[in-house]
């Protein structure tokens, strides 16, 4: 009798062990659906301008799901800047997507649009120029990513080409809105710092590109550095493109300053 009542208790006891073990696998099942489901959001807004060029502009966004899950928390937003009319959203390619997942970036790329028929960038009006029109713009995108909730940083921009233009100049526009730069290929006219500020510089070329561009670089680095302004400087063996390996030392230069680490540029 004894043996009996031990074996029905054994037989019990398992019992419950395997509905407990049921329901855990049931609820891991679930919650785990639940935390996969979870996706980095991206989308596509615009906003209104008065320049004939312009009078609406298209940006592209990205959040990852790590700053979602900390939407209230201060989130580092890297703004990039495509080439000459370039789009925004094929320049952010998964590179930057990878980066932002990574380290918690918002992305953020404007598609300026550039029309030579009245000379714009001899006039200083197109788009490169922001304390002109398109500064007040990007502010404009930034502020709709706040409005979805999200606090924002300071920003990192990188730029190429007429984006390098407009990055450089929009430090210099306001610097207290800025915190990194990382730029290739500047070109136009030159851009040169006439005061100090305590935003970190990543200037970057190819030494195979236009003579005039190579000059433009040098000589924002050069001034900067008169200047007591942190800034990096590096030519990479390319003419007028962006290589992978400058994205990659510009991503890992946001990172370092985002980190309060040493600036280190691979040589």
């Amino acid at each position: 009798m004894l043996r009996f009542f031990m074996i029905v208790s054994i037989i019990s006891i398992l019992s419950i062990a395997l509905i407990r073990k049921d329901e855990f696998l049931s609820f891991y099942a679930q919650h785990n659906s639940l935390s996969t489901n979870i996706k980095a959001t991206e989308g596509r807004d615009y906003v209104n301008t008065d320049n004939y060029a312009n009078r609406q502009i298209n940006f592209y966004y990205y959040i990852p799901i790590k700053v979602q899950q900390n939407k209230k928390q201060i989130n580092p937003i890297l703004i990039l800047v495509p080439g000459l009319s370039g789009n925004g959203e094929a320049f952010t390619t998964q590179q930057f997507k990878d980066f932002a997942d990574k380290e918690g970036f918002i992305l953020l790329s404007p598609s300026f649009n550039y029309d030579n028929k009245y000379s714009e960038i001899d006039k200083g009006t197109s788009y490169q120029y922001p304390a002109v029109w398109s500064g007040i713009t990007l502010l404009q995108m930034v502020q709709k990513i706040r409005d979805l909730g999200y606090t924002v940083s300071k920003f990192y921009l990188f730029g190429f080409s007429a984006g390098a233009q407009y990055c450089l100049r929009f430090t210099l526009w306001h610097p207290e809105f800025c915190m990194a730069s990382a730029t290739h290929a500047n070109g136009g006219y030159p851009i040169i710092p006439t005061q100090a500020n305590s935003i970190k510089y990543y200037i970057t070329v190819g030494n195979q590109d236009e003579r005039y561009r190579q000059e433009n670089a040098l000589k924002f680095y050069n001034t900067a550095k008169q200047l007591g302004i942190n800034a990096c400087f590096k030519e990479y063996s390319v003419g007028h493109s962006l290589p992978d390996e400058q994205i990659v030392d510009s991503l890992n230069f946001f990172k370092q300053v985002q980190n309060n680490q040493t600036l280190v540029i691979p040589k």
